[in-house]
């Protein structure tokens, strides 16, 4: 197995610092221990729309119609975010069956799900090429500069961006895309949709998603991780607007401290009163007309789109212009 090349941003205590400082956790925060990767494949296999039949069809129609575009049969497959790589595999499979030569890059901030992505592709073929990368994606810059050299002209790039959109808010996730795209390039995107005609009740409709005893225990595995006892606090979900784009809804995590509270980090001390709230994660909920909107942020004009039959997650597929 490849060793996952490290592309450097802040220090896991860094996030942590500013995160306590801003009293919003930094997303990657929840996904850097190899506890926490296990607790969230758990909770991919238990709650993901992804496990259903007409989900995974929409992954399958949607990779197929990408490879099928591919004029070239060198190709790089970079997973951003990829987690366990399951829908990677989808692409891989449709582009060997094609044969297409891809080169796989799973990119994470998490160590161990590189390495589970890593598994699952070189389970497909020994011989298909891999290279890990563990790196931070609000550092796309440093991510552009790994991979433009290893790019030819010969050689087809797929950027996939499955279950990022949730996490990230869409002015990131947008400078992110424009920082590694470059005109050719195809991406596909997933967006968790809330399903129906009323954005604020298809969010409703989909709450029991996070709001679970898997997803709480592995939200609470960072508090745990600083320190803080069990009674510490309680975790409540809500639904917001995001503060980042009005229109769009956003499932939250806050954690209310119960008790008075210190966390130590670097010789700070944060202090919080009972009372006080951390916000410990968020989930956005697209429109199937705002993932739209999203997808024209990035100079990818003529996007095609897969929604399943639930009507809560679409994949988007375009080639970004000049």
């Amino acid at each position: 197995m490849p060793q996952p090349t490290l592309i450097h941003s802040s220090s896991r205590n860094e996030r942590l610092i500013a995160s306590l400082q801003s009293r919003s956790i930094h997303p990657s925060l929840h996904y850097e221990t190899a506890e926490q990767a296990r607790k969230w494949l758990e909770i991919h296999r238990k709650h993901s729309p992804a496990i259903r039949p007409d989900t995974i069809q929409i992954y399958r129609d949607a990779t197929s119609h990408v490879a099928s575009l591919c004029a070239t049969s060198s190709v790089q497959v970079i997973s951003l975010g990829c987690g366990g790589g399951n829908k990677d595999m989808l692409l891989l499979q449709s582009l060997i069956g094609r044969e297409c030569r891809p080169h796989y890059f799973p990119c994470d901030i998490s160590g161990g799900l590189v390495q589970e992505a890593s598994v699952g592709a070189r389970a497909l073929s020994s011989n298909l090429p891999c290279t890990p990368v563990v790196c931070d994606l609000e550092h796309s810059a440093r991510l552009a500069s790994f991979l433009l050299p290893l790019k030819s002209p010969e050689t087809t790039r797929i950027f996939l961006f499955f279950g990022i959109l949730p996490n990230m808010e869409p002015s990131m996730a947008a400078a992110c895309l424009r920082a590694l795209l470059h005109p050719g390039d195809h991406l596909l995107v997933s967006a968790n949709l809330a399903p129906g005609t009323d954005a604020n009740a298809g969010t409703r409709r989909v709450l029991p998603q996070y709001d679970n005893p898997e997803t709480r225990d592995w939200l609470l595995t960072l508090i745990h991780d600083l320190g803080l006892s069990p009674d510490a606090g309680i975790l409540h979900f809500r639904i917001e607007p995001s503060p980042d784009q009005a229109s769009l809804r956003q499932i939250v995590a806050v954690y209310e401290f119960k008790n008075d509270s210190r966390i130590r980090i670097d010789q700070q001390t944060f202090a919080f009163k009972q009372g006080d709230t951390l916000r410990l994660f968020f989930s956005n909920r697209y429109t199937p007309a705002l993932a739209q909107e999203f997808a024209g942020r990035l100079k990818v004009p003529n996007v095609r789109n897969w929604i399943n039959v639930d009507g809560d997650e679409a994949v988007l597929a375009g080639i970004a212009q000049a």
